[in-house]
């Protein structure tokens, strides 16, 4: 299904997670909704939409992750580098300590990949928003089709053209399945040439 781990751990990173939607989107494809495999749409639903909803969760759980560990290391660093000014006898304020721990190459790390996870947090929001949106359309085609609004192609110029198209995928898919098929077909175009 995913290329991510069913059990979430603190070693989940940005980069994997990214790598993740990456591969789903591969495998996903985009399709636009075919008018007419209204089924096929509906049943594949679910799944693709289950697959970006637990996405969206993995990364919202990463982010709360991310985020208490941002939030050790900057007690830690604070409390080290307080140490460090307290034990050489120098003086030290909240905001020179605020600096430097903000300047902490660990902090930085911990805070960029925070940032990259809500960024990637936020495209999943949008993706499962976007599920939303194709199921509501669904919804309109079905109604669409039980109206039978799609019914008289000669009238609609665009499922005249969907029906060209799909009639001609179906019979090559058709003849490229069928070895009987094919033989006939071409003892037929080797009559007709003669």
């Amino acid at each position: 299904m995913s290329s991510l781990p069913d059990r979430l751990t603190d070693t989940l990173t940005p980069d994997a997670l990214i790598a993740a939607v990456e591969a789903e989107s591969m495998a996903d494809g985009n399709d636009p909704l075919d008018i007419l495999s209204l089924d096929d749409n509906w049943l594949r639903l679910p799944q693709v939409s289950f697959k970006w909803h637990r996405l969206s969760n993995m990364a919202a759980h990463c982010i709360r992750v991310h985020e208490a560990k941002l939030k050790d290391a900057l007690a830690s660093t604070y409390l080290e580098i307080r140490e460090e000014y307290i034990a050489s006898g120098g003086k030290c304020t909240e905001a020179l300590l605020a600096n430097e721990v903000a300047a902490t190459e660990t902090i930085i790390k911990l805070k960029e990949d925070l940032l990259y996870l809500q960024y990637i947090g936020t495209l999943l929001v949008s993706k499962t928003k976007s599920m939303d949106d194709t199921r509501r359309a669904l919804e309109g085609l079905t109604s669409l089709h039980t109206t039978h609004y799609f019914s008289n192609t000669d009238d609609n110029p665009i499922m005249k053209e969907v029906t060209a198209h799909h009639v001609q995928e179906t019979a090559a898919t058709t003849l490229a399945a069928n070895k009987r098929l094919r033989r006939v077909r071409t003892k037929y175009e080797e009559n007709t040439n003669e």
